[in-house]
């Protein structure tokens, strides 16, 4: 089972979310939404948004970020 770190820059001060696992549920500053992490793998996050279910797929490389399978 993984854990994510996750870093949302756009917002007024960047926000952090620590050690996210499947079935969490973060909220970026000035959205309304929630998303829901509903798969977590070595090469990306899946997000999906409580209102629609649409799913963002946000990859990453072991150079800028990290993993964890704790």
């Amino acid at each position: 089972d993984y854990a994510v770190d996750l870093e949302y820059p756009p917002a007024r001060q960047t926000q952090r979310f620590l050690n996210k696992r499947k079935g969490d549920e973060i909220r970026l500053e000035g959205d309304s939404e929630r998303y829901k992490i509903v798969a977590i793998t070595p090469n990306e996050v899946v997000l999906s948004a409580d209102s629609n279910k649409r799913r963002t797929i946000i990859k990453y490389h072991a150079s800028n970020a990290t993993a964890s399978n704790r």
